[in-house]
Formats: structure tokens, C-alpha cells, sequence
């Protein structure tokens, strides 16, 4: 079934729609009530009338009756074929942030939740799914849309697309070959909407020295590891092994929430401490004196992981604009890491290890072992960066 099928089915569906009806009844002490009546099968297979009493100060007309009884007419009506051809654009709306939403990731939710609430439902809430049109939400995004740019647009796009998709899974309406929002195509958004600073090693020795401790030994651990800050800052002690010389990088602090794992599954991994690095690290441990190895490394003033936004705003940008750092932000150094792998000629595969990419389009694949080739090639990259600090 398309479609248009699906449409085609409205004019035999809606005669079986139920609606039930509101009326107003009297009340003995003066005044009146809504009455709301409406059919429903029990348990034992009989149709019987059931009725709803509404009072008027909470709701004065009949239109605010209907408001309120939204979500159980699309209970009354979801599971047959004429509820199906009526679903809305709102309904899927809601049902996607009471069933969806919470079990994704809280940064997600966040922003999920606003595009569906503050534009998604506004603007489609009584548009039928089946009359969800590539078009109309073509024009919608490139002429009406207010919540961003062209990145916020194609987030819209997808979002709608996911739900579509959730629509099918969930048998509210038929799976199709194509979801129509793949048809829809937002201009500029595959484009990089900042530039990407690729830090040469002379400028990150420049902006570790321009920075004062902890915060500096953040930097220097991200930019000798490739890390996301969001995993550097959610480091503790007893990732670090001593003996072997390594850490292990197994949950993460992003959006204030700690993560009891990693980004992807590629991104749980065991990564190389060059000697230098591991010597700065249990220096800093002497300094800070942490109660038990469960103990963040980096701890803010409650004990807790730090504001990464703080550090931007408050350190690494003002450290950055004194040494002529353009447009910092924590990813380039990533970037920036990769860089310099490649100017030591680490392969490609051992790069997508300890960099803790799920795929770089390698054949190889080496999994969350670390293997001596690893190490060698992260101590190429620590060498040369102390080399440079040498001669700075």
C-alpha cells in the first residue's frame, strides 16, 4: 500500500470514525455540566455507552471539552482502520515524546523535545499523516521555519522522517518503499557552517603555555590523545593504568550529564600514555590529592566533571586569542590530532583505533585492543610535540 492508498481509504473509513458527542445536562443545584458519551468494547466483546462529566469553570465551551479529550479519542480510535487514515501530524507528535523521547540520550531529548513542541506540532498538528507531503515541508523549511539555520533545518527534516518511519513501525500507518521526507533536500546544510582549525604543533604548545593549571593539562591530555573533551573530563583515577602505561576511556560528561559509557561502542577504548604524559598526569595527582581512585581527574569545585563551556568562554579562548589562535573549539583538536598522525605517517587504520571512530573506510579493523603499532604511532605525535616545545 502507498500513500496515496492509504488516502484513497478515507472515504469508505470515516463513517466508522468515532467521535462521540458532547451535550450539556442540567445540574439539580443550577447550572449545567458537559456530558460526553461514546461507545466502547469490553472485555467480554459488548458495545456499551460510557460518559464523562466536565465542569465548566475548568472548561467553559465545548471546544475546550474537545481539547481535553485529544488524546483519548486517539486511544478510542488508533487501533482501527478509520482512527488510522485520521491520525495527525499532532497525534504522532505526542505519542512520539511520550513512547520516543525518553529513552534517548538526554542531550537528545533536549533537542528533540524543542524542535517537536516549538515547530514541528505548531505548525502540522492537524495535518493528516497520510497528507504529509515532501513539498509542503520543503516549503515549510526553506520559507517559514524560524529555528535555525540550515543545520537546524535538515535536525527538522530528520526529525519528521524518524517519526514517519516510527508511524510504520508502530502500524499507524502502512510501511511504504519510501519515506516521502527523503525526497526533501535542505540547502547548504551539508556545508560547514564555521571554519575548522587545524592547530599546527607550534600553536598548541603556544596554547598550553598560555594557560594555567588544570586547564592546561586538559589540553595538553586532549591534544596528545586525540580526545573528546567530553571523554577527558569524565576520566577518573582508576582508568589510569600505571603499569602498562595506559588509560582507558570507558564513559563520558556531556551537556552536564555523566554517561556511565562512551559516545559509540567504537569509542570504548584502551589508548597508550606516552612516559611524558603519564609523569604530567601523577604529578597532577600529587597536587590534587583526590580522596580514592573513583575520583575524577579533572574535578570542578564540587567534586563533579567541569563545565567544558566555562573553560571555553573563561580560559581557552581568551589563552587562544593571545596566541593567535582563529576560531578554537574543542573538536579541531581532534581534527588537529589527526593531522599530525598523518604527518607521521600512522596508518590510517591505526588512527580510526585511537581516535575511536566507528568506521574510516578501511578494510582493517583492529577493535579496542591496544596493539604495539597503536602506541608506536601515538608516540610518534607526542615526540614531535615535545620536540617542537624543545624548540619554542
Amino acid at each position: 500500500m502507498t500513500y496515496r492508498d492509504w488516502g484513497a481509504v478515507n472515504g469508505m473509513a470515516n463513517a466508522r470514525y468515532q467521535h462521540g458527542h458532547i451535550k450539556k445536562v442540567p445540574r439539580s443545584g443550577g447550572g449545567f455540566a458537559w456530558k460526553y458519551q461514546y461507545r466502547q468494547t469490553d472485555p467480554d466483546g459488548v458495545r456499551r455507552i460510557k460518559s464523562q462529566t466536565f465542569n465548566p469553570p475548568e472548561y467553559p465551551t465545548e471546544a475546550s471539552v474537545w481539547t481535553a479529550l485529544e488524546g483519548q479519542l486517539r486511544s478510542l480510535n488508533e487501533s482501527t482502520l478509520a482512527g488510522k487514515v485520521e491520525y495527525t501530524m499532532g497525534q504522532l507528535c505526542d505519542k512520539y515524546l511520550t513512547d520516543e523521547l525518553p529513552i534517548l540520550e538526554w542531550s537528545t531529548q533536549q533537542t528533540n523535545g524543542s524542535l517537536v513542541r516549538v515547530h514541528i506540532k505548531p505548525k502540522w498538528n492537524k495535518t493528516r499523516l497520510a497528507d504529509m507531503k515532501a513539498f509542503a515541508v520543503k516549503n515549510w523549511l526553506d520559507k517559514e521555519f524560524t529555528g535555525g539555520g540550515p543545520a537546524s533545518k535538515k535536525r527538522a527534516k530528520t526529525l519528521i522522517s524518524k517519526m514517519l518511519d516510527l508511524a510504520m513501525l508502530w502500524e499507524i500507518i502502512p510501511t511504504v518503499e519510501r519515506n516521502p521526507m527523503k525526497l526533501v533536500k535542505v540547502k547548504g546544510a551539508t556545508k560547514r557552517q564555521k571554519p575548522l582549525t587545524i592547530l599546527t604543533m607550534e600553536q598548541f604548545i603556544r596554547l598550553v603555555r598560555e594557560l594555567s593549571s588544570p586547564v592546561s593539562l586538559i589540553i595538553f591530555v586532549t591534544g596528545n590523545l586525540g580526545l573528546r573533551v567530553s571523554e577527558v573530563l569524565a576520566f577518573k583515577w582508576l582508568d589510569i593504568n600505571e603499569a602498562e602505561s595506559t588509560i582507558t576511556v570507558q564513559r563520558a560528561f556531556t551537556h552536564s550529564h555523566l554517561k556511565d559509557y562512551p559516545k559509540t561502542d567504537d569509542s570504548w577504548r584502551v589508548l597508550p600514555l606516552h612516559p611524558v604524559v603519564l609523569q604530567r598526569l601523577i604529578e597532577w595527582k600529587d597536587v590534587s590529592k583526590p580522596e580514592s581512585d573513583d575520583a575524577f581527574i579533572f574535578p570542578g569545585a564540587k567534586g563533579t566533571p567541569r563545565s567544558d563551556s566555562t573553560m571555553m568562554k573563561d580560559y581557552i579562548k581568551p589563552a587562544a586569542k593571545r596566541a593567535g589562535i582563529p576560531h578554537i573549539s574543542y573538536h579541531p583538536l581532534r581534527h588537529s590530532y589527526k593531522t599530525w598522525m598523518a604527518g607521521q605517517k600512522v596508518p590510517l587504520d591505526h588512527q580510526k583505533d585511537l581516535l575511536g571512530h566507528a568506521d574510516i573506510g578501511t578494510t582493517a579493523d583492529y577493535g579496542k585492543t591496544l596493539t604495539p603499532e597503536m602506541r608506536a604511532g601515538n608516540k610518534l605525535v607526542v615526540d614531535a610535540l615535545l620536540e617542537v616545545q624543545k624548540q619554542l
